[in-house]
């Protein structure tokens, strides 16, 4: 459960808008068929919570294991940083997890690229086994435009930063999050529960995903 804070204000407003994307961000990725947390959004009064469903267990009693990319690199591959594609791929070369997570795991990087996510650490990508390795990926989760999250000092940014594509993504896994971004800024538009001003961080975003398509469309 993550919840915005009691006491309202320009801070709590934005985390409450933050927790509503992050929803919906999950909500496109399902529907496009990618394993994603599934999510509810309920507001009481000034206050919005975000209800995860977990995937980590099975029935009351249940569960799976669930073993973070940290936790993954710090075992195996050691590398630190890298970024989410470099490291899952060194761990599939290395039979620690099956191609297919390393491929998934390039393809969240991307759209996260598109949407703006700048919190895309070793801890918010995971992977999940019944039976072992090599592991499956998990359900993604924490995905949400943080670029748009509050600054230590309050302020409450409204841009976004020029982004790179990773050289270690290939052009068809760009293609393919390409649409996805689209559809997630169509349901931040179509969605009625954001503050007025969230309005020019969705102006922005649209600005973002335009100026990184313009990179994708040139890499042939």
């Amino acid at each position: 459960m993550k919840f915005s804070e009691v006491v309202e204000g320009p801070v709590s407003e934005r985390w409450r808008d933050l927790l509503l994307a992050e929803h919906l961000a999950l909500e496109t990725l399902r529907e496009a068929g990618i394993p994603a947390a599934v999510t509810r959004v309920a507001d009481h009064g000034a206050q919005r919570f975000l209800e995860v469903e977990r995937f980590d267990r099975v029935g009351p009693t249940g569960r799976r294991a669930l073993i973070s990319l940290a936790a993954m690199d710090a075992e195996f591959i050691g590398a630190g940083t890298g970024g989410w594609p470099g490291i899952a791929q060194r761990l599939a070369k290395a039979g620690q997890i099956v191609t297919e997570a390393a491929d998934a795991a390039n393809l969240l990087w991307s759209f996260g690229t598109l949407i703006g996510n700048t919190d895309m650490h070793s801890g918010n990508l995971s992977f999940i086994s019944e039976h072992g390795r090599p592991y499956a990926i998990a359900p993604a989760y924490d995905m949400t435009p943080m670029c748009f999250a509050p600054r230590i000092g309050g302020g409450l940014p409204d841009t976004i930063a020029d982004a790179a594509l990773h050289p270690g993504i290939a052009n068809e896994v760009w293609r393919r999050a390409e649409p996805l971004s689209q559809a997630f800024l169509h349901r931040l538009r179509a969605a009625s529960g954001f503050s007025r001003r969230f309005a020019p961080c969705i102006a922005a975003l649209e600005d973002h995903i335009a100026r990184v398509g313009r990179k994708i469309a040139r890499l042939g």
